[in-house]
């Protein structure tokens, strides 16, 4: 089982998102 914690922050340049879990650390941002 691979349990995702999602962050979602908003700042003024875009969105960051946050996927976190056990194994991998992965940050997308949009603009």
């Amino acid at each position: 089982m691979i349990h995702l914690q999602n962050i979602t922050i908003n700042e003024p340049k875009g969105t960051i998102i946050v996927l976190n879990n056990k194994n991998d650390h992965m940050v997308i941002i949009i603009k």
